[in-house]
């Protein structure tokens, strides 16, 4: 109780969530993996509809405490959404904080190990689109759109981004085949 008091102070806007929910997050945070980075445990005790700009605002946090703040709200989306989208999560496990992310939310889940494993799986499934994605290395590049008559601009942008999303959802590593996809 003197707990909640005292996150009441600090954080007055966790209030008014019921205090079993809050108690429960603290319990989380308790069972929290040791190399999980603070700002996460932290931001457990807010829910995920919170807006996070205005937090990372109210919590003055550092240029890097943001980043990994910003990773962890989109994690935290991906890792239970419904529709979360292959492309989604191999840009989310290119990211070098992804390892800890999975151990940090599968302490969140009732079944920790069916959640490692999935996340396993997916990672061998998108290795060689993860490696893409950390080496900035697209089947499609810029030069092969612009050979096509793409001109420089926001369409060039949207064509490669398509391009990338097309090839991990479809698992398409030839270029050719991807350009067809494409519809240009």
């Amino acid at each position: 109780v003197v707990e909640l008091k005292l996150l009441q102070e600090i954080f007055p806007m966790l209030f008014p969530l019921p205090q079993q929910n809050l108690e429960n997050r603290l319990k989380l945070i308790a069972l929290c993996p040791q190399n999980t980075p603070f700002i996460m445990k932290l931001l457990c005790l807010f829910p995920v509809e919170y807006p996070v700009k205005p937090l990372i605002t109210y919590l003055k946090l550092s240029t890097k405490e943001e980043k990994i703040a910003l990773f962890f709200y989109q994690a935290k989306k991906l890792f239970f959404a419904t529709d979360t989208t292959d492309y989604e999560l191999a840009k989310l496990y290119a990211n070098p904080l992804a390892k800890k992310a999975i151990a940090f939310f599968a302490v969140a889940t009732s079944d920790h190990t069916s959640f490692h494993s999935y996340h396993e799986e997916k990672q061998q499934a998108l290795a060689p689109f993860i490696k893409r994605i950390e080496e900035n290395n697209p089947v499609i590049k810029a030069a092969m759109l612009l050979k096509l008559g793409i001109v420089p601009g926001k369409k060039l942008g949207l064509l490669l981004a398509k391009a990338e999303q097309i090839s991990v959802n479809e698992k398409i590593e030839d270029p050719k085949i991807l350009l067809e996809k494409l519809e240009l």
